[in-house]
């Protein structure tokens, strides 16, 4: 698969730069739902917003609950829930 071949330096870039790009893209619809709120447009795009938010919603509980199923996982919530 291409990401074993890659060195550990590279990847980290390319996790970066997906992660910059998502995160944009997130901002983007957060905005765009302020805005067709704001003026009042209740169109498709914002309930495609609606949805996208809400499936980061599930996709982040399922990364949890899949997090503290394990060992290593169980320590990063713990160490996530010491820093707060």
């Amino acid at each position: 698969m291409f990401l074993h071949d890659m060195e550990s330096e590279t990847k980290l870039t390319l996790i970066k730069f997906i992660h910059t790009w998502i995160w944009l893209f997130f901002n983007f619809v957060i905005f765009y739902m302020l805005y067709a709120a704001v003026v009042n447009k209740l169109d498709v795009w914002l309930w495609i917003g609606y949805g996208i938010i809400f499936l980061e919603g599930v996709t982040l509980l399922i990364f949890k609950s899949l997090l503290s199923g394990n060992r290593f996982g169980s320590e990063i919530l713990k160490f996530n829930k010491k820093q707060f």
